[in-house]
């Protein structure tokens, strides 16, 4: 994580957040917004779902806590937050109304309030643990990145106990206990997602001023390009037993941040840092028209971590009506069948269609005029190369995206288009598509 892991019961009091539930029409009473039915994803049959309905239903005709939390697991967090007040009307002193306010607050993005709420509960008694993790995602959503560094310090204090990431998956357990990085040769392991390692690894240049040797852990997929950054001195696969390595000191990447007391302004921004071999015949290559056409590569899906950040290859349909472009699809996975079954697909080119190849693609990025993606690999990859590349967020976007903003102080060359407190995709596509069309006719109808 890019903070000091927070205890699971912290984690495992926390109501489920919406990315965790799956769409789907089901039965009435759980709809939201469009019509569309949240459940959480784990819920795979018929029995578990009529189990959890009797339970919503029972929870329902309980005090105004209890229907509040239903509405919340539900995703309809104005009538949670109704039920909440309610409670507060009774028993005004209670802190858990005000911690399930923030918990409102904070999935409607609106963070201050978030906070606000989060401090009452403290004030009234509850456990600051219980909030940490959201307080921290608060903290850095507004860019007040030091703020969140104090929660950091917090738990590290805590990491005593040998509980403290038991039976946590690998990618949320802590590794870095604080010790110093100066004149120590450094192990970075990266436990966390592709996208997520391309993003942090970054910072091996900050480590390259101030360690005696850097040592890299990284999936296997990903070393070919690492090896590009002269700053480290020795790879290893993820997948390798890093045990008969010799090292002082180890840090996941995604903690190397906070070791640095990262700050908006000091956030290692130059790109590019992941660079391509001189060996062309490695690379995926993308054909230029004869009439030299735009050249916008597409990558819509991010894979069944976070549903929300998914969407539909019809959903960019908009982008095929604009002319004097060439669509390249850059979608791997599942997803990736939606080029046979819409009827669009027949207009974009798939350069995806061999094995899995982090290098290769990256060499059909760097031959793109532009990358369109969903907060996924692609955007990492294509803002680490830089690429110029759009990313289509969603309203409840990561923490690393910020709030109100539509550029990015990690990727220069990147540019954020949100969807609205709605959550649908229609309204940023259509805002991208105006800027694209402005931005081809700038380039005269052709590449830059």
């Amino acid at each position: 994580m890019p903070f000091p892991s927070f205890p699971q019961t912290v984690a495992g009091k926390m109501p489920l957040q919406k990315h965790e539930y799956a769409r789907l029409r089901g039965p009435p009473g759980w709809r939201y917004g469009d019509g569309a039915v949240f459940r959480p994803a784990a819920w795979n049959t018929m029995n578990q779902e009529a189990s959890e309905l009797s339970t919503m239903g029972k929870r329902l005709n309980e005090g105004p806590v209890a229907r509040g939390k239903t509405w919340l697991e539900s995703g309809d967090f104005e009538r949670a937050d109704r039920c909440f007040r309610a409670a507060l009307r009774i028993e005004p002193a209670s802190a858990e109304p005000y911690h399930l306010l923030g918990e409102c607050a904070f999935h409607q993005r609106k963070v201050g309030e978030a906070l606000e709420f989060y401090s009452r509960a403290i004030n009234l008694g509850m456990s600051p643990e219980h909030s940490a993790e959201r307080r921290w995602t608060c903290w850095m959503l507004l860019g007040e990145f030091d703020r969140a560094w104090s929660i950091s310090d917090e738990v590290l204090g805590r990491k005593v106990s040998p509980e403290f990431d038991h039976d946590r998956p690998l990618h949320l357990r802590s590794v870095w206990r604080g010790e110093p990085l100066s004149g120590k040769a450094v192990l970075v392991r990266c436990y966390h997602g592709l996208g997520d390692s391309i993003q942090f690894i970054r910072y091996v240049a900050l480590l390259h001023r101030i360690c005696t040797k850097i040592i890299v852990q990284a999936p296997a997929a990903l070393m070919p390009l690492f090896r590009s950054m002269k700053e480290i001195d020795e790879i290893i696969a993820l997948e390798e037993n890093a045990e008969e390595v010799t090292y002082d000191v180890d840090i996941e990447v995604l903690e190397l941040p906070y070791a640095f007391r990262t700050t908006l302004a000091t956030i290692p921004a130059a790109v590019p840092y992941l660079f391509l071999p001189e060996d062309k015949s490695v690379l995926e290559r993308v054909p230029r028209s004869a009439h030299g056409k735009f050249r916008l590569g597409l990558a819509w899906s991010s894979g069944p971590w976070d549903a929300c950040r998914s969407m539909s290859l019809d959903d960019l349909r908009p982008l095929f009506e604009l002319r004097g472009v060439d669509l390249f699809s850059l979608q791997r996975g599942p997803e990736a069948a939606e080029l046979r079954s819409s009827e669009i697909g027949w207009r974009i080119t798939d350069l995806e269609r061999g094995p899995a190849s982090p290098m290769r693609t990256a060499g059909a990025i760097r031959d793109l005029d532009l990358v369109v993606s969903v907060d996924t690999m692609i955007a990492h990859l294509a803002g680490a190369l830089g690429v110029p590349v759009w990313a289509l967020l969603p309203f409840a976007a990561d923490w690393r995206w910020l709030t109100g903003r539509d550029d990015s102080p990690w990727y220069p060359t990147m540019r954020l288009f949100r969807q609205g407190p709605e959550r649908a995709w229609d309204q940023p596509v259509r805002r991208m598509c105006s800027e694209l069309n402005r931005l081809i006719e700038d380039c005269g109808g052709t590449h830059p």
